[in-house]
């Protein structure tokens, strides 16, 4: 919760301070550097952590998996805790940041264009992105207290209760902030349109998630498919999972356009532009931020669980109860990164370069101290922790400088024409 808790924070606070120079729609400028804020700290955290994250991933099943021949996790491996630590870092932290970078986003540039049609029709559309925050936040954290697991229930469905629940909440609440607001005023303060859009982009998030979900769950037909064409060798394993992977982009992709479709056009009805619907309809597609990232979080939390019960030695039973959870995690976590879609051309490569020098590490560790497999010298973990750690931060040296600097050369360019 707080990541909906600190983009509320911020803007009202930046609301709050720039009020007091004359004019409240001066606050939209502080709001507007919050979003340039929040995308720095998305770009630190998300592509960072996801350099660390796989490349401790990658070095440690390479080596430890395919050429040493030991079990994932195993406290032989010395890259075993970068990989633990790795899913901290990019899969929390860093998914927490990159939908708080969205979020911010899509309220600021709602808010914004709110503004701009503020003289005419009134202040309430710059408000409204807000309201919306916090019905979400509501939303969120009833829908929370649903999530619950018997002896024998399914941990996936009580992820999916919760988060349909939290959908239902929101939409009764919206439609009662718009009818009552209406009814007092005496007249449309709030245009319906905004309400039709906001849950276009609500149902467009559900069905993104859904789709996700069928995909990814080894309940359905394309993990099943997937796991039995790997008999017949990786070539088929790679071909059948690329395929099911293009496939699962188009409930997505055609969702997108008829929520943008009835979001623009639902406003436009109602005598609202357009346009605004399609930004409101944005937030209210990460308007469930809360119970999206607490869902996300669920993953890495079962996965360091699973590694700490295999490195320990406890009993069968328990690991087994923890990889079931974990194949939930991972389901959790495909669904989650439908919500927060972000590019990551510009890591790749870092990703490569990285694993490849833990990789070698590893390899000199265990050329180096054969006791290693035997269990009677400890492997040196904090040179794959610092390999991980450094190429990150290397890595991050050109986008962060590129972010900066490009739109700031543009700016210096196009001053001449304005």
């Amino acid at each position: 919760m707080n990541t909906d808790a600190w983009l509320y924070f911020g803007i009202v606070l930046g609301f709050v301070f720039s009020g007091s120079s004359g004019h409240a729609l001066h606050g939209l400028y502080t709001a507007l550097a919050y979003g340039f804020g929040a995308s720095s700290l998305a770009l630190l955290a998300k592509a960072g952590g996801g350099i660390y994250t796989k490349t401790a991933d990658i070095a440690a099943d390479l080596v430890g998996k395919v050429e040493i021949g030991i079990p994932e996790d195993d406290p032989r491996n010395p890259a075993v805790i970068a990989d633990n630590v790795g899913d901290n870092v990019g899969d929390v932290a860093g998914m927490g940041a990159d939908i708080f970078d969205s979020y911010v986003a899509a309220t600021v540039a709602s808010m914004t264009l709110g503004a701009s049609f503020a003289q005419t029709i009134g202040v309430q559309y710059i408000v409204l992105p807000l309201i919306m925050c916090i019905i979400g936040i509501i939303s969120s954290l009833i829908g929370l207290q649903l999530v619950h697991v018997g002896p024998n229930g399914k941990p996936g469905k009580a992820l999916n209760s919760g988060s349909v629940f939290s959908c239902f909440v929101f939409i009764v609440l919206s439609v009662l902030v718009f009818a009552i607001t209406n009814s007092v005023a005496g007249s449309m303060v709030l245009n319906w349109g905004a309400l039709i859009a906001t849950i276009s982009g609500l149902l467009i998030g559900i069905v993104i998630g859904f789709s996700t979900d069928f995909f990814t769950n080894d309940e359905y037909k394309p993990v099943r498919h997937v796991a039995n064409v790997s008999s017949s060798g990786t070539g088929l394993n790679i071909i059948t999972g690329f395929s099911y992977g293009l496939i699962s982009m188009i409930p997505a992709i055609v969702g997108i356009v008829v929520a943008m479709m009835a979001a623009y056009f639902g406003c436009e009805a109602f005598g609202l532009h357009g346009f605004y619907g399609i930004e409101i309809s944005a937030v209210g597609m990460l308007s469930l931020t809360g119970i999206v990232v607490s869902s996300d979080a669920y993953g890495p939390i079962v996965d360091n669980a699973k590694g700490i019960a295999e490195m320990s030695g406890m009993k069968e039973e328990v690991v087994d109860a923890a990889d079931s959870l974990d194949s939930v995690g991972n389901t959790a976590k495909a669904i989650n990164k439908g919500f927060a879609i972000s590019a990551a051309a510009l890591t790749m490569l870092a990703v490569t370069r990285n694993a490849f020098t833990m990789i070698n590490e590893i390899r000199r560790q265990f050329h180096e101290k054969p006791w290693i497999l035997q269990g009677t010298d400890l492997p040196d973990y904090s040179a794959c922790v610092g390999i991980a750690s450094q190429g990150a931060l290397l890595a991050l040296a050109l986008p962060a400088f590129l972010a900066v600097v490009l739109p700031l050369c543009a700016a210096y360019c196009a001053v001449p024409y304005f």
